[in-house]
Formats: structure tokens, sequence, C-alpha cells
């Protein structure tokens, strides 16, 4: 006889395992790497547009903004490994989510990793798939059992210091958002450490996901348009 529960309920732990594996995430970390080069350069090379009071209120949260707009699915080439949706947000802003398969990711930038980033309504109601509980059965003829799921919710945790990203991993909440029940490192290579160690990478392979050229003009026009807020 079937047991439903041990066919039906797979443990979160195994099934982020599965999914989020290091070759599934090497390319998050390419793209956000990516979108704080063209932050940077946008602060270095093109004062100009960053001048006036405008710029000075926006400037703390130009970074995040920049990371969160180079996942827009029109910046992205390549084989990018997530289904990316835009989910509308206040101020007519948005937030890209990533999905594969049963698994749902949002973007945070944050300063302690010791904590969950800032708690909002989407992120509590996100956590509550993470939880056996949370799996709705419904029955079918023949008293089949079918599981429709809810995905699993981590979020992508960057921390951005001294002009480079510093740190880059995901995090799984409670299902009530109080706590981090699971972590997923996402390794951070700089430059130095790849000639220093002998790194090898297919740099044209992995690289061109995020069209940089793009994001920096998209960036350009979103600050000039003053769409930041």
């Amino acid at each position: 006889m079937v047991n439903y529960e041990n066919e039906l309920y797979k443990t979160l732990d195994e099934e982020i395992d599965k999914e989020l594996n290091s070759k599934i995430t090497r390319p998050i970390y390419l793209i956000v790497n990516d979108a704080i080069k063209v932050y940077n350069e946008l602060i270095k090379n093109e004062s100009h547009v960053f001048s006036g009071d405008y710029f000075e209120e926006i400037r703390g949260r130009l970074i995040g903004y920049a990371v969160k707009r180079a996942f827009d699915p029109k910046l992205i080439t390549g084989n990018f490994p997530f289904n990316v949706t835009c989910a509308k947000m206040n101020f007519k802003q948005k937030r890209p989510e990533l999905r594969k398969n049963n698994i749902l990711l949002t973007i945070s930038q944050v300063s302690d990793l010791s904590k969950l980033p800032t708690k909002s309504k989407y992120k509590e109601k996100y956590s509550e798939g993470n939880s056996l509980i949370a799996k709705q059965l419904m029955i079918r003829e023949a008293d089949e059992l079918k599981v429709k799921d809810i995905p699993y919710y981590g979020i992508i945790r960057y921390k951005y210091a001294e002009g480079e990203l510093e740190h880059l991993d995901i995090v799984i909440p409670d299902v009530k958002y109080r706590s981090i029940i699971k972590t997923i490192p996402i390794p951070i290579i700089s430059e130095m450490r790849r000639f220093d160690e002998g790194i090898k990478e297919d740099l044209e392979e992995s690289s061109p996901l995020l069209q940089m050229e793009n994001l920096k003009e998209q960036l350009e026009k979103d600050i000039k348009d003053k769409k930041i807020k």
C-alpha cells in the first residue's frame, strides 16, 4: 500500500538542496555582481547624472534599485535558470520574483547578516509556504490524493560595502517570518582571488547574462525621470 504521506510530503531541506545547488545559484551572483559594477561606474564616471537635491535623496536607495532592475527579464540574456516576473508594489515600484519549480525567491539588501531582511506583508505571506501544513491536499476520484503546492520561499540577501559585493546568500525564513531556518551560501569569487588561486572560468559563457550597458542606460533614464522612490 502506498504511503501517501511519504510520497507527497518532501522535506523543505531536500527540496531546496535539489533546486538551489551551486550551479543554479551561480548566475544569481553574476547578475548581482555585474549590477554593482554598473552602479559603481555610474557613480564614478557619470557625475553629471548624479547632481542636484533629488540624487542626494535617492543615493542610499540607488544600489538596491540597480540590483533589482538588473533582474528585469528584458535585461537578462543567456540561459538563466529562473523564471522572473515583476510584482507591483507601492509608488509604482516593482520587485523581481524568481521562480524555479516549487521555489520562489525575492531580493533584499542587508547590513546585518544575523537577521532576516526587513519584514513586509508579502514576505510574511510567502513564508507561509515554508511549512508542510501549508501543502493543500485535494481528494480526487478513486481516493487519489494530489498536492497543490504553495512554493517554498527564500530571500536572496546581498551586502554592499566599500564599493563591492561583500556577501551573497539565500535564506529561508520560518513560517512566521521570525527566524532563519536555512542558509544557502552563494560564493563570491573576486578578480584577485581568481588570479591568485588560478580559478578558471569561461567568462564568455558565464558573464553575458546581464546586458550591462542597457542597465546603465535604464538607470540613467529612471534617475532623470525621478522613478526611484
